[in-house]
């Protein structure tokens, strides 16, 4: 009988530290979705023509690799990856960051007659030291 107590003292001693929850350990910088310039290219998921009266046509991308803190508001532009990647697209209209997924969920509204598709691979600055909209050209 003293074996088993021994036995029982020594699994919870050993098991119940296992068990609880582990402090958060940060991860490395990922950079997968996240290029030179701050530039976070995520791909267009849903489009959609409008969610209740009076909404306008809009787009819901997501990408990952965001780590440390994204500097994203509404209204800033988004521009399509590629050839005229300097020509903004669209307009920030809502964003969700996801800490543990290290992803953004942004959505936009178009700016102009350009076609966006589901697929197609945009992009946006990231960059804290971006200027304040109302300083921008």
């Amino acid at each position: 009988m003293a074996i088993w107590a021994l036995l029982l003292g020594v699994a919870t001693a050993v098991l119940v530290p296992l068990m609880a929850d582990d402090p958060v350990v940060p991860r490395p910088p990922s950079t997968a979705q996240v290029t030179s310039g701050h530039q976070f290219r995520f791909e267009v998921v849903e489009s959609f023509d409008a969610r209740y009266a009076g909404d306008t046509p809009g787009h819901i991308g997501r990408g990952g690799g965001i780590s440390g803190h994204p500097h994203v508001a509404l209204g800033d532009e988004v521009y399509r990856v590629g050839p005229g990647s300097d020509r903004a697209i669209g307009v920030v209209t809502g964003v969700k960051w996801d800490r543990l997924k290290e992803s953004l969920t942004v959505e936009f509204h178009p700016r102009g007659d350009d076609r966006i598709a589901v697929g197609d691979e945009v992009w946006l600055d990231v960059s804290p030291d971006r200027p304040p909209m109302a300083s921008r050209p």
